[in-house]
């Protein structure tokens, strides 16, 4: 298999292997938990995990409360270059 075919399955199988993580971290709790929540549980960011929701049509009981705004991101970012924290 050349290193093409090798790294596109490599990112099949990742993908497939964080849907199954999700999955099962929100059908434990029957849907009833936040994108944070389901991140914490997983190891997975907060957007994978809303990403993957939205594409895999798996609604979380409380939406996408958790999701950084993109005011949010911009201040995180502006703070690590500027090497302080929030």
């Amino acid at each position: 298999m050349d290193s093409k075919k090798k790294s596109g399955y490599n990112m099949v199988a990742k993908r497939a292997a964080n849907d199954f993580a999700i999955w099962r971290a929100g059908k434990s709790v029957d849907w009833d938990c936040t994108a944070g929540e389901l991140a914490d549980e997983t190891g997975l960011s907060v957007q994978t995990i809303y990403n993957t929701c939205k594409r895999r049509g798996w609604d979380l009981m409380h939406g996408n409360k958790d999701r950084l705004s993109d005011d949010t991101r911009f201040m995180d970012v502006t703070a690590q270059m500027n090497g302080s924290r929030r």
